[in-house]
């Protein structure tokens, strides 16, 4: 199932964050990432870093301007094609992950 855009569809901007949904947990739809980092390599992503073995990848989109939902399909599509698994992804921008960042700092 694929996780439907948020609205509105925003522009990803300079730095992303992508995370897989349900990797590497229990054997289960496994991906090396190192592996994960020459993906999206290949398909034009630059400062690619990955953490651990999670399925959290953040990069400097290809194209900055590009929407989530087009930059969520086109990772979605690579990772059926090249690794051979169905897997969720959704893209968060930095201003999003800092925003939940700042409103967890008043929870606590």
């Amino acid at each position: 199932m694929t996780a439907k855009p948020r609205v509105p569809d925003t522009q990803v901007g300079p730095r992303t964050a992508a995370l897989l949904r349900a990797i590497n947990v229990g054997g289960n739809n496994r991906i090396k990432m190192a592996d994960l980092r020459a993906l999206l390599e290949g398909l034009g992503h630059t400062d690619v870093d990955t953490y651990l073995q999670s399925g959290n990848v953040a990069f400097t989109p290809a194209d900055p301007k590009a929407k989530e939902s087009a930059l969520r399909a086109q990772l979605e599509r690579a990772i059926a094609d090249e690794l051979g698994l169905t897997i969720d992804v959704m893209v968060r921008t930095h201003r999003e992950l800092a925003a939940v960042m700042e409103d967890r700092k008043s929870v606590v």
